[in-house]
């Protein structure tokens, strides 16, 4: 492998901010095409949960090659591994996307959501908003 192949991944830092409370964990479930996004996590590149221990909250995905990603999140307040959902469908627990889209008429493409990971663009600021 020749040094700018070892330079071409690294951490990125997701940056949750306005998180309502300290209770339960962030899932997270990022995606590196628009197949599956932003609902079926097993097309995602990689997926993963965070004890809420602060807000702003931030979690490190680590070895992560530069590329167009997209990341979609829940606050999982009650820690039962589910996006909690009432009547309607209408989400009963906060939630989230990279570049912050605005949410009106169900979930936004994947395109909507897209981001260039880079070494100088390494920190993604997601805003939870709750219903």
């Amino acid at each position: 492998m020749s040094s700018t192949q070892a330079q071409d991944t690294s951490s990125l830092a997701l940056q949750v901010n306005e998180l309502r409370s300290k209770q339960g964990l962030v899932h997270f479930a990022l995606f590196s095409s628009s197949e599956g996004f932003p609902t079926d996590t097993s097309k995602a590149l990689k997926t993963g949960r965070a004890p809420v221990s602060e807000v702003p909250l931030t979690i490190t995905i680590e070895d992560l090659p530069y590329g167009h990603y997209a990341v979609t999140l829940y606050h999982d307040e009650n820690s039962n591994n589910e996006f909690d959902t009432g009547a309607f469908g209408f989400p009963k627990e906060g939630f989230g996307f990279s570049d912050d889209p605005k949410v009106w008429k169900g979930a936004p493409k994947f395109q909507q959501a897209e981001f260039e990971f880079t070494a100088e663009n390494s920190v993604v600021e997601i805003t939870m908003k709750y219903m």
